[in-house]
């Protein structure tokens, strides 16, 4: 929630000022206690601006009415779960649906990349905006516009992935884009609207049956059961923390399994699931994308490759089903991953052939039209029916959580265990729906300290239900952490001083390091950078000016070029390392972008770089990130770091850096004068801790 927003109508709503109109000017003049600057009521009054009424063009007017039915506790309005929880996908759905410009996104295609069984494919470079991790849920439909090409302008088709480090997505149509199409910008908006009445229909069906799951965990209540026989799973290839959760899935119905970065959650995940599946069990296991669902796809292949002999025989009988849309080569050429292909390719294909047919129905007569229809219905049944079965006969799937919800191929199907990855990135209800697809046991792993679900909506119910996870839903559980959470503690990927500075300010300093050290010593411009991180002060009086751009983002010239001299010095200089460079706002990763563009770096050189926003790095690592802040002391802080939201991009930032660490900006960002406490005592701290650290270079050692 905007706590600008917030603020302005506790103030508003007090008996002195409820009934008045008031203009940006005097609403500032009213919270001069809590030092809220215009340009931020401006934004509150633009974002909400379906909350106000104008009155006499210049003033502002709230309807209380909306304000007390979407934002119930501001009032004091009690509501119960249920009627919360429905309200939120009441929300939510008005939000899909709403055509306000600001929710569509900026795109152009890339490349073509093939006309295959699915239909036709497409790449395109996406800008989104500041403070989103990813467009939507793959899988879902999207709709595209054309503003500047005249005809077939407006084009319905499907979102399938998102690929972070290259801001780029591949959506799929039903036709060939023209010349025109391809050459031209457009925009596009998610439509989830299916997605979500899956969800709604799935968790209604679940929660009417006070057995299951997802009933038992809506509520809170008696959901925790343990095996009545103890079953041993160590294995010597674990560590401590990773044996104990494993022995926790296979002794006790539910496992949270908290998985810091570099611990290796992927890596045990592919042990747990294997051996589930050698045992007998079916399973269900997801990720919030196709990307992240691939990776651990890999590791689970490695898995049953190499376990035993029961295990190789499960995959080499074609037991294992990748189903919905892969994306790493690895995942999609290897064919035991897809039972029954060659029926499904050949269904596929006729039924493109048909599509294309009723696409340039010039010609045809009604009766072959009608003939037309009745194959592309037999056709899409066939697909299904030929899916359910796939599904049903696997002993393991792995497919993205939309792919659950979108059609009805998984119909009432229940698994043994269902094990849910990336779930501090998956909206609350999604989770808990997710969980009346086990019969027995569920898992989920993630790390609620990164980044978290996003959603449409803006209401206090769409905020409770969709813009919270599951591990913030249970902390208040009794036992929660001792009974129901295993933290994986030995990480491998951050040089142990990197480490510090997140173990210590997000996860309670319990992280232990088993470090492999390379690239110690790093030339940098007449200096040696042999310390794991370093801080590069610069503030106003080193010429730090933020300055705001037309699409709502921060845009800082000096350390953008100081940035890019960096980058362009240590690839030029070290010949194997790998660099990311990370800063918040979108505004400033097209000017580095377009800085490195035009600098003397080869195309192997700018191949080693990846530029993007900390959203696009989740899940990633780099032999080095430079971290670009931005923001400084003399403009107020932008909304990202603000909150617990910018606690956790934060620590996504820092926390992609394996050997080196460079913090570019301002040593006074975070000390301006705070009434509203928007800005976290962590983010504060870190700055504190770069300023009295030694591991500074001056911007005199800069070029200019």
């Amino acid at each position: 929630m905007d706590v600008v927003f917030k603020e302005i109508i506790k103030k508003w709503s007090t008996h002195d000022h409820k009934d008045k109109s008031y203009n940006e000017k005097q609403l500032t003049n009213l919270l001069y206690k809590q030092k809220i600057e215009l340009e931020l009521v401006e934004h509150a009054l633009q974002e909400y601006d379906m909350y106000f009424e104008r009155v006499k063009r210049y003033l502002f007017f709230p309807k209380w009415n909306l304000l007390m039915r979407d934002f119930p506790s501001w009032f004091d309005i009690v509501e119960n779960k249920m009627e919360g929880l429905e309200k939120a996908f009441i929300d939510e759905a008005h939000a899909i649906e709403d055509d306000n410009a600001k929710l569509w996104i900026m795109a152009k295609v890339k490349r073509s990349i093939k006309n295959s069984n699915y239909g036709f494919l497409y790449e395109a470079v996406i800008s989104l905006p500041d403070g989103i991790s990813t467009p939507s849920q793959e899988g879902i439909p999207i709709n595209l516009w054309w503003k500047d090409v005249p005809q077939n302008n407006n084009v319905r088709g499907v979102y399938l992935a998102y690929y972070r480090r290259q801001s780029t997505m591949i959506f799929r149509l039903s036709h060939e884009l023209s010349e025109a199409h391809l050459n031209t910008v457009f925009r596009f908006k998610p439509k989830p609207i299916d997605f979500l009445k899956g969800v709604k229909n799935r968790f209604k069906a679940s929660y009417m049956m006070p057995s299951n799951l997802t009933h038992k965990l809506f509520y809170k209540t008696d959901f925790l059961e343990y095996s009545s026989n103890k079953i041993n799973t160590e294995d010597s290839r674990l560590n401590l923390s990773q044996n104990e959760a494993v022995n926790r899935v296979f002794n006790q119905n539910i496992t949270f399994i908290w998985g810091p970065p570099g611990t290796g959650k992927t890596y045990t995940l592919a042990k747990l699931i294997t051996k589930a599946c050698c045992q007998g069990l079916s399973v269900l296991a997801v990720g919030i994308s196709n990307a992240s669902i691939d990776v651990l796809g890999l590791e689970i292949i490695r898995e049953f490759d190499n376990y035993s002999a029961s295990s190789k025989k499960i995959i080499n009988e074609r037991k294992l089903l990748r189903f919905g849309y892969p994306v790493l080569p690895e995942i999609v050429n290897d064919n035991r991953l897809y039972p029954d292909k060659a029926l499904v390719d050949h269904l596929r294909k006729d039924y493109a052939t048909v599509l294309k047919v009723l696409r340039n129905d010039h010609g045809l007569s009604l009766e072959e039209k009608a003939m037309a229809r009745n194959k592309q219905f037999i056709l899409k049944n066939e697909i299904k029916q030929i899916n359910q079965k796939r599904i049903r006969e696997a002993t393991l799937v792995f497919t993205t959580a939309a792919q659950c919800f979108i059609g009805d191929d998984f119909g009432n199907k229940t698994y043994d265990l269902v094990v849910i990855d990336e779930v501090g990135m998956m909206p609350l209800i999604q989770t808990l729906t997710m969980a009346g697809f086990s019969n027995d046991k569920l898992v989920v792993a993630g790390d609620y300290k990164q980044l978290g679900p996003i959603s449409m909506g803006r209401t206090e119910a769409v905020d409770n239900w969709f813009n919270k996870d599951v591990f913030e839903y249970f902390k208040d559980v009794a036992g929660f952490e001792e009974n129901m959470t295993v933290m994986l503690t030995e990480q491998r990927r951050m040089h142990p001083e990197i480490c510090d500075l997140v173990n210590t300010r997000f996860y309670s300093g319990k992280l232990t390091t088993c470090y492999t050290s390379d690239f110690e010593e790093i030339g940098l411009f007449n200096h040696t950078l042999a310390t794991p991180y370093c801080f590069i002060p610069v503030g106003p009086k080193e010429g730090s000016v933020v300055r705001s751009t037309e699409g709502r983002s921060r845009v800082n010239a000096r350390t953008s070029q100081i940035v890019s001299d960096i980058v362009e010095h240590i690839l030029i200089n070290n010949t194997n390392i790998n660099i990311g460079v990370i800063t918040p706002y979108n505004g400033q990763v097209t000017q580095i972008r377009r800085l490195l563009n035009s600098k003397r770096l080869s195309k192997e050189q700018l191949h080693r770089v990846k530029t993007g926003t900390i959203h696009a790095f989740q899940g990633s690592g780099f032999d080095m990130i430079i971290y670009d802040i931005v923001d400084n002391s003399e403009k107020n802080i932008g909304m990202l770091y603000k909150g617990f939201q910018g606690e956790r991009l934060l620590n996504v930032a820092l926390s992609r850096a394996k050997h080196k660490l460079i913090i570019v900006g301002d040593p006074k960002v975070f000390s301006m004068t705070d009434d509203l406490q928007e800005v976290s005592k962590k983010l504060r701290s870190f700055m504190v801790e770069l300023r009295m650290s030694a591991y500074q270079l001056g911007i005199e050692s800069m070029p200019r």
